[in-house]
């Protein structure tokens, strides 16, 4: 049975910029690439890693720092020397900023040395930055130097605190540069645009990031529970929760007291938490998880149930579709849940009234039965419990389940609606995670991949896909496990592998770095945990988004669909589910899409709304539907608009000429607020059936025929191709079954664009006659991407290739588009009649 293939979709999303109150002008300095004494200085996004010798890097962008960021929010940029001589130091000194009177302190801004660090794993070789030495701890440690040749890199974080008032804060900061030529100083021009939203303390991106004692303490040269605290509340400030409490011991009431204490600044924490052991029998650990169990009820009540973020961490990545492994997995299941039943018997039991506010709580049993217990699992797992579903074996693994934890890699769009499907069906909560794998485009935390986007991507789909958590093994692991990783230190500066004798990808398993090698107390941060932090601050903008749309969606009518309007974000960012697009490629430019989000969370915070509705293309055509609110006018690109029903609006726009509009709303009140909002990709029309030379570009199978024709009927630009491919019957039956009708087009057809940077193809084809199926199929020499089977419906179709999912270089070698059919109905041969006409394409 064949399948229509579903064509790309456009996203659509809300560009808002609103007019407010601010100090002083919005007057910014301008820099420009400096080529000094010692090589060329420019800035680089947070976004992007640049290794070490890659001294021939572009776009080298100009030596400024410009930020934009909402209050209680942190934003980072890179400064970068490209080295032509041998560089002896270099400093940056930071300085207050200013807009008007109000100052932004220079103590709210950090600059960092980015320490390279090597890696030879499943994403390349060379030297990576990594690690954030403070700059005076660089300056100290002569880690400040750049030999000629090679690139050093500045990290600097900007935080805007809650009671910065709004506006556009500027200022310099002095590079100062050391050599044989003696000193050099320039003054790099800083900006940090502050918009009117406040972030809350509040986060809602649940983490559960492994982490064990054993593993630091080597790394440190210090054990002391001193230590571990200081780990806790690092990674705490970066908006992670470590599996581990820093406890001493495991007593209930050592437990409960750090629960209460980190309880409104985490998202989880886990009973049984043993420093991350998950190791021994549950019959060994039945008292301990009693007592833990006991000290939360005795503490809940209706105002606070401790219950709420607990979790439970006591299976890792069992093949279900192994007989003995799973039935191993489901009585370890049920030994817990016989723990926890014991639980709720005690409580039940008990008369001295201490559990009394805790049973106020509406069905307060399953605050303690239904604690997630979370399992990592591989997509094998996955599989065979969808293929198992409703099976004997199948519904008693999946009875016992009510958390899993699928990797990364498994959200393709192949599985992710039918895993949430799934999930929702039986009653199980979603998270994901990763473990060494997966590799890039899909999502990682690794060194070697230089989409530093990636780690920050984490959240933004997480928020998408609606997956309750992320977690990950391992936050800071200093040992290796091939030896006595109890007391064994690798030192991960010049081996960054927690597996020496491994391949493991660089980087996977630790997250920050034993300050100790620096004498710092405490670790050092890297630029994978500064990405990770501005994803989960970004994922608190898109709830914020996505709740104001939800608030607000009875302004706009019955058929104004938020996921819509939200899906701008995610599309612009990943593709095939959750591959990553990097920054800059295929004109995706990152932020431009976090301004469309600071802006839209802005303005609907206002209350003056814009919502987008269906998209709708013909060709470089979009034609797309948008909704205000009641008694509002709007007006697009200074035009006021006539509503076609109620508050509902349409418009039309040529994606090859433009791609955003400028949309004004105003107000019943006359508050007005100015959207740019974004249509699509840009889109354009090859000229690439435009006479009868295009015929010449076509090879056929016997007596098929292709032919220019100027007929109107069959085309939207007044010309196409007709072709008529015919089936071949000999009579040899094996000559029939392997003979395979078919057209091929020289991709001279699209010699205006490099394949290897498109996002798509797309184009018509008219069927004069009756339905039929038509495989299309791009070719390099043998090689080929099969694009699969698309149903040629009678009249006008129009077919999209999406190019951006083949992301490998073959892609500017691809010689031949090729349209194949089947050769023979019944036994009898098939003829097929089409008219290929409008070729567009996106990039």
């Amino acid at each position: 049975m064949h399948k229509r293939k579903q064509l790309l979709a456009i996203g659509l999303g809300i560009v808002m910029a609103v007019s407010v109150a601010a100090c002083g002008s919005n007057v910014k300095k301008t820099g420009q690439q400096e080529s000094g004494k010692y090589g060329k200085i420019w800035s680089l996004a947070s976004t992007t890693k640049v290794e070490q010798y890659d001294v021939n890097y572009e776009p080298k962008q100009e030596m400024k720092l410009t930020y934009r960021v909402v209050r209680n929010e942190y934003e980072s940029m890179q400064l970068l020397i490209t080295a032509e001589k041998d560089i002896t130091s270099f400093q940056l000194q930071k300085a207050d900023l200013r807009c008007g009177q109000e100052v932004l302190s220079a103590d709210n801004i950090e600059v960092y040395v980015q320490k390279y660090v090597p890696y030879n794993d499943v994403n390349g070789n060379g030297s990576m930055p990594d690690a954030l030495i403070p700059m005076d701890t660089a300056n100290e440690y002569e880690e400040n130097k750049i030999a000629a040749g090679s690139n050093g890199a500045m990290w600097i974080t900007v935080y805007a605190p809650k009671e910065t008032v709004v506006g556009t804060y500027t200022g310099e900061f002095k590079l100062s540069i050391e050599g044989e030529k003696g000193t050099e100083e320039l003054s790099v021009p800083v900006s940090v645009e502050v918009e009117d939203y406040t972030l809350s303390d509040e986060v809602t991106a649940a983490t559960l990031f492994s982490w064990r004692y054993r593993r630091v303490a080597p790394g440190e040269l210090d054990g002391s529970i001193e230590m571990m605290r200081y780990y806790y509340e690092f990674f705490k400030d970066y908006h992670i929760s470590l599996q581990s409490m820093p406890l001493n011991g495991l007593s209930g009431e050592e437990f409960i007291a750090n629960v209460k204490k980190y309880y409104d600044e985490i998202t989880t924490y886990c009973i049984l938490s043993t420093a991350g052991d998950i190791s021994g029998t549950l019959e060994e650990k039945r008292d301990l998880v009693t007592e833990q169990i006991l000290a939360l009820a005795a503490e809940s009540s209706k105002e606070k149930n401790y219950f709420e973020k607990a979790m439970m961490y006591f299976l890792d990545e069992p093949n279900m579709s192994n007989d003995a492994t799973r039935n191993a997995c489901i009585t370890r299941i049920q030994k817990m849940k016989d723990i926890l039943q014991s639980c709720v018997d005690i409580i039940n039991a008990d008369t001295t009234g201490v559990y009394d506010e805790f049973k106020k709580i509406k069905n307060w049993e399953e605050s303690i039965t239904n604690i997630p217990r979370i399992i990592p699992i591989l997509l094998e797992s996955v599989e065979w419990m969808f293929e198992k579903e409703g099976t004997p074996e199948g519904d008693a693994l999946i009875d016992s389940l009510n958390c899993i934890c699928p990797v990364f890699s498994v959200f393709s769009d192949r599985i992710v609606y039918e895993l949430k499907e799934f999930c929702e069906r039986n009653d199980i909560v979603l998270w994901w995670y990763g473990c060494v794998s997966p590799a890039s485009p899909y999502p990682t935390y690794h060194i070697g991949d230089e989409n530093l986007l990636s780690a920050r991507s984490v959240s933004w789909l997480q928020k998408r896909y609606d997956i309750k958590g992320n977690l990950y093994w391992d936050a800071a692991a200093y040992t290796d496990e091939n030896g006595d990783y109890l007391n064994e230190f690798i030192d991960l500066y010049e081996k960054p592998v927690r597996i020496s004798k491994s391949s493991l990808p660089a980087g996977d398993g630790f997250l920050t770095y034993p300050g100790a090698a620096y004498g710092i107390y405490g670790p050092i941060p890297t630029v994978r945990i500064m990405s990770i932090r501005d994803g989960m601050e970004e994922y608190e903008l898109l709830s914020n988004l996505e709740k104001t749309l939800e608030k607000q969606r009875a302004t706009f009518g019955e058929k104004f669909d938020v996921s819509v309007a939200m899906d701008v974000f995610y599309n612009q960012l990943a593709y095939e589910g959750i591959k990553m697009y990097r920054d800059g490629e295929n004109g995706f430019v990152f932020q431009e899409l976090r301004d469309m989000l600071i802006e839209s969370v802005v303005a609907t915070n206002k209350g003056i709304g814009l919502a987008m509705g269906e998209i709708k293309l013909n060709g470089t055509e979009a034609s797309f539907e948008y909704y205000v609110q009641k008694d509002a006018k709007v007006q697009i690109d200074g035009q006021e608009q006539t509503p076609i029903s109620g508050t509902q609006y349409s418009y039309s726009l040529n994606l090859e000429e433009k791609t955003y509009v400028d949309v004004t709303v105003i107000g019943k009140d006359g508050e007005q607020a100015t959207y740019k909002q974004f249509i699509g990709f840009p889109i354009y029309t090859l000229n690439a059936i435009s006479d009868k030379n295009t015929e010449t570009l076509v090879s056929l199978t016997e007596k098929s025929s292709v032919k220019f024709t100027e007929s109107k009927e069959y085309s939207t630009d007044g010309t196409s191709l007709q072709f008529k491919i015919k089936g071949v019957v000999t009579g040899n039956t094996l000559v029939d079954a392997t003979f395979v009708p078919s057209a091929k087009i020289s991709t001279e057809l699209f010699e205006e664009i490099k394949l290897s940077q498109t996002k798509n193809i797309s184009f018509d084809v008219y069927n004069p006659g009756e339905e039929f199926v038509m495989k299309i199929r791009l070719y390099s020499g043998n090689s080929h991407v099969d694009y699969g089977d698309f149903v040629i419906l009678p009249g006008a179709n129009t077919l999209t290739l999406d190019i951006s999912n083949q992301s490998y270089s073959q892609m500017d070698n691809v010689d031949t588009l090729a349209f194949e059919f089947a050769n023979t109905t019944d036994g009898k041969a098939t003829d097929y009649e089409f008219y290929l006409d409008n070729f567009v394409y996106d990039k």
